[in-house]
C-alpha cells in the first residue's frame, strides 16, 4: 500500500462529478450561506452546492482573525468525482446538524462546526480519500482498519517546510485532528449519495480520536508563558518602541497623509506660466541658499526612470520632480515637454545640495533605550514606503504592549477598531478608567460578541497610538495588515529590534525562542498570580495590573477579564499550595521559619506531621502521600497572601496588625493589607530563605545613606539606625533558622 505524498492537481483537471450522481443529493440545489445561516455581503458571491469551489470570503461576520484561505472551501481537491460529493455532503451536514435529513442520523454530532473550521475539515477530508485513491480503492465500503492505521502511519511524522526540518512526529493535538474526519465519516453514512463505509464499520472502533492519537490527557491551561529571558527584552523594546519612538513616527505619517490629501487637490498644469516659474525658481534658490537638499525619488521609481532611458549620471534622476513641484510650485505634475525646460535649473541646484529622503531628514533626538543620556535622532532618512513599514513595526509593537498588559487573546486584539479606545471615565477622585473595546471570538456565537477590558494607562495609550498610525484603515488592517497574525507581527518587530535600525536606538537583543499570544497571556497571568521580579514588575505595577483587571471582571462580570481573572485566581491557588508545600519540606529538613508567627506555623507543621504519622498500614488501598499532604496543607495554604518580604498566613483576621493599623472593621471575611505589612511585628508574618535577601538590601541600603547624611540631622540618622537594626535582627533570624538543629 503506498504512503506517497500525492500533489493536488490543478482546477483544470478535475474531473465533474456527474450531474445525474449530484441531482440525487439530499442538499441539491442549496445556497450554501443561507442554509447555514451565515449573513452576506450585499453584491458578495452566494456559493451553491453545486460548486465545487465554496466561496465565502463575502461572509459578514467573520472575524478579523480568520484567514482569507479559511473563507474558501476547495472541494475540488478531492480527486475523485463521487468522493467529492461525499465530501461536501460532510462538511454541510456537520454544518447544519438541525438539517431534517441530520437529525435522524442516530450518531450525528449535534453541535454545529465553525465556519472558521471548515475549510481544515474539509482539507483533511480531501487528504484521507487522496489517500485511499492511491491505495487503489474504488469503493469506500472496501476501507479496512488497515488504511486507517495506514494513513495515520503515513501522517505521524512531520513532513518539514514553512522554516521546519523534515523528521519528528507531529503533535498529539495535530494527528487527533486528522483522524477525526476518518471517524465521523462512519456517522453519516445514511446520508451520502455517492458511496459510504461498509456497514457497521467505524474506525479504530470509535475510540475517541485523542486516544487514537495517544494523546495525553489536557488538564487546565497547558500554554507555556515565554521565558523571562525571552520576555524581558521583547517588554522592553516593545514599551520604547511605543512611547519613545512611537509618537515621532505617528507625526511623519500625519504629515504624510496631510500632505497626500493636498496634493490630491493640486491641478496638473499643461503651460509653464510665468508665476509657476517664479514660485519654481524661487524655491530652487531657497534650496541652494539654505543647503536643503532636494527631496529624493524613491528607489523604484529611479530604477522606472532607467528602464525608459534616462541618463544614469543624470542629476536630476534621483530627484523627486513631482515632490518639488508640490512643495514650491502648488501643482501636481508639469506634462513631459514642460519638465524638460525646467531640468537644467532643477539639475544645476541638485549638483549642489544633492537629494535625500522627506521623512526623516531632520530627525528629532531621542534618547537611546539603553543608555537615556545618548541621544540618537529618532530616524535615519526613509522612503515613503520605509516610512509605513515603521509604521507598522510601531503597530506591532503596540499590539505586543496590549497584550502583555491585559491579557486579551490575537483574535480580540485583531477586533479593535477606529471606536476601541473611548474616552476615560472618571470613577472617583482622580482616578480614570481606561478601557478598550473589542469582541470575544473564542467560544462565542459566529461573528463574537462586544466586550471591553478596563486596562492600565500604557496598555490604552498602546491602543491610542495604533488607532492614530492606522488611520481610515484601521476598520479593516487593526494592525496594518487586514491578514491579521500575531506571530507574523511580532516576527516584523523582532527582525526590526535585532536589525541595524535597532541596534542604533540601542533596543536589548531579542534571543530566539516562542512568542505567542497564548504564551505573553499566560505570562501576565503568572506574573499577577506569583509578582515575581523582573522587567515586567520593574516596568508596570503588577498591583495595578491585578487592580484593572479586577475592576474590568467587576465592570462586566460575564466578559473575558472574568475569565482571565479566573485563571488567575487558579495560578494563585497552586502557587499558595507551591509555597505550603515547600515550607513544609523546610520543616522537615530542618529548616525552619522565623519571625513572629513562627511558632504557629511550627505547631501547624507538627500537627500535619502527627496526622501522616497516623495513617493505618495495611493492604486496603489508601490515599496517596502526597495527595493526602496537600490536602492537610490545602486549609493553610488558601490562607496564605505572598509579601514582597514575608508570608503571611493569615489565620485570623482579629490578629492581623495591618488592620488594626489601619483602624478598618474587623469581620471573618477581611483581607489583609500587604502594602501596609509591618513584617517584624505581625503575629502571622513568617520569614523563609527566599525572603533574606530582601531583608539583607534593606539593611545594605540604609547604611549606605547613613554614610552621606550630615550628622547634624539627629533624628534622621536615628530613625535609619532603627531600620538597620530592625532589618539585620530579620536577616539573624532567618539564617539561625535555617541551621541544623544540632548547630542552633
Amino acid at each position: 500500500m503506498s504512503t506517497r505524498a500525492v500533489p493536488i492537481r490543478s482546477a483544470s483537471a478535475v474531473v465533474p462529478i456527474p450531474p445525474e450522481l449530484a441531482a440525487r443529493s439530499p442538499f441539491a440545489g442549496v445556497d450554501i450561506a443561507e442554509k447555514i445561516g451565515l449573513a452576506m455581503l450585499p453584491g458578495s458571491h452566494r456559493p451553491w452546492f453545486e460548486e465545487d469551489v465554496w466561496d465565502m470570503t463575502g461572509m459578514a461576520d467573520a472575524p478579523k482573525s480568520m484567514k482569507p484561505y479559511s473563507k474558501v472551501w476547495r472541494f475540488t481537491r478531492v480527486r475523485d468525482p463521487r468522493w467529492r460529493l461525499v465530501a461536501k455532503e460532510f462538511i454541510l451536514a456537520r454544518m447544519c446538524p438541525l438539517d431534517e435529513r441530520v437529525t435522524v442520523l442516530p450518531f450525528a454530532i449535534r453541535t454545529a462546526m465553525s465556519p472558521a473550521s471548515a475549510a481544515q475539515v474539509a482539507d483533511r477530508t480531501a487528504a484521507w480519500l487522496n489517500f485511499l485513491t492511491d491505495a487503489g480503492l474504488s469503493a469506500l465500503g472496501d476501507v479496512t482498519q488497515d488504511h486507517c492505521d495506514a494513513f495515520k502511519a503515513a501522517h505521524r511524522r512531520r513532513k518539514g517546510g514553512k522554516g521546519r526540518p523534515a523528521g519528528g512526529d507531529v503533535a498529539p493535538g495535530t494527528l487527533s485532528n486528522l483522524v477525526r474526519p476518518i471517524q465521523n465519516l462512519a456517522l453519516y453514512g445514511e446520508l451520502f449519495t455517492a458511496d459510504r463505509y461498509a456497514e457497521g464499520f467505524l474506525p479504530w472502533q470509535g475510540r475517541p480520536a485523542s486516544q487514537v492519537a495517544e494523546a495525553a490527557g489536557q488538564v487546565g491551561n497547558v500554554s507555556p508563558p515565554v521565558p523571562d529571558a525571552v520576555m524581558q527584552p521583547v517588554l522592553s523594546a516593545a514599551l520604547y518602541t511605543v512611547f519613545t519612538l512611537g509618537p515621532k513616527v505617528a507625526e511623519a505619517v500625519e504629515e504624510l497623509r496631510a500632505h497626500r490629501a493636498v496634493a490630491a487637490q493640486m491641478p496638473t498644469t499643461v503651460t509653464l506660466t510665468g508665476e509657476a516659474a517664479r514660485a519654481l525658481l524661487e524655491g530652487l534658490e531657497r534650496h541652494e541658499r539654505e543647503q536643503i537638499p532636494l527631496p529624493r525619488l524613491p528607489t523604484f521609481s529611479v530604477t522606472r526612470r532607467l528602464q525608459a532611458g534616462w541618463d544614469r549620471d543624470d542629476p536630476v534622476l534621483e530627484v523627486n520632480t513631482e515632490r518639488l513641484l508640490q512643495c514650491t510650485v502648488g501643482v501636481h505634475s508639469f506634462p513631459g515637454p514642460v519638465m524638460e525646460l525646467i531640468k537644467p535649473a532643477v539639475a544645476r541646484v541638485a549638483e549642489k545640495v544633492g537629494t535625500v529622503y522627506e521623512h526623516g531628514a531632520c530627525a528629532e533626538p531621542i534618547p537611546r533605550c539603553d543608555d537615556p543620556s545618548v541621544l540618537v535622532p529618532w530616524t535615519l532618512p526613509l522612503q515613503e514606503a520605509e516610512l509605513r513599514t515603521l509604521a507598522r513595526i510601531v503597530q506591532a509593537a503596540c499590539m505586543v504592549v496590549i497584550a502583555a498588559l491585559s491579557g486579551m487573546r490575537a483574535s480580540e486584539l485583531a477586533e479593535l477598531g477606529s471606536a476601541s479606545c473611548p474616552p476615560p471615565t472618571q470613577v472617583f477622585g482622580d482616578r480614570l478608567r481606561y478601557r478598550i473595546a473589542s469582541k470575544v471570538i473564542k467560544k462565542r456565537r459566529w461573528g463574537g460578541e462586544p466586550d471591553e477590558w478596563v486596562v492600565l494607562e500604557q496598555a490604552y495609550k498602546a491602543a491610542e497610538l495604533n488607532l492614530r498610525l492606522g488611520g481610515e484603515r484601521i476598520d479593516k488592517a487593526p494592525f496594518g495588515t487586514t491578514s491579521f497574525s500575531f506571530a507574523d507581527l511580532f516576527e516584523k518587530f523582532k527582525t526590526f529590534v535585532n536589525g541595524p535600525a535597532g541596534q542604533r536606538l540601542g533596543l536589548p537583543h531579542i534571543p530566539a525562542g516562542p512568542v505567542t499570544s497564548r504564551g505573553v497571556r499566560r505570562t501576565l497571568a503568572i506574573a499577577v498570580a506569583y509578582r515575581p521580579g523582573g522587567l515586567l514588575a520593574a516596568k508596570v505595577q503588577l498591583k495595578q495590573v491585578h487592580a484593572a483587571t479586577t475592576e474590568g471582571y467587576a465592570h462586566r462580570p460575564g466578559g473575558a477579564q472574568g475569565l482571565f481573572m479566573a485563571e488567575v485566581a487558579e495560578l494563585e491557588r497552586d502557587r499558595q499550595l507551591q509555597l505550603a508545600k515547600a515550607a513544609w519540606h523546610d520543616f522537615k529538613d530542618g529548616r525552619m521559619p522565623s519571625g513572629p508567627g513562627a511558632p504557629t506555623l511550627i505547631a501547624a507543621f507538627e500537627h500535619v506531621d502527627t496526622e501522616l504519622a497516623q495513617t493505618p498500614p495495611g493492604p486496603a488501598p489508601v490515599l496517596d502521600a502526597d495527595q493526602q499532604l496537600i490536602n492537610l496543607l490545602r486549609p493553610y495554604a488558601e490562607r496564605l497572601h505572598v509579601g514582597p518580604a514575608n508570608y503571611c498566613w493569615f489565620r485570623d483576621p482579629a490578629k492581623a496588625l495591618c488592620l488594626r493599623m489601619a483602624g478598618i472593621t474587623i469581620s471573618p471575611d477581611s483581607k489583609p493589607l500587604i502594602g501596609m505589612c509591618d513584617a517584624a511585628r505581625c503575629p502571622q508574618a513568617t520569614h523563609h530563605g527566599e525572603h533574606r535577601a530582601v531583608w539583607q538590601s534593606s539593611a545594605d541600603s540604609s547604611r549606605k545613606l547613613l554614610t552621606i547624611l550630615p550628622r547634624s540631622q539627629k533624628d534622621a540618622r536615628t530613625r535609619i539606625k532603627m531600620d538597620i537594626d530592625r532589618s539585620q535582627r530579620v536577616v539573624d533570624a532567618i539564617d539561625a533558622a535555617r541551621l541544623p538543629t544540632q548547630e542552633r
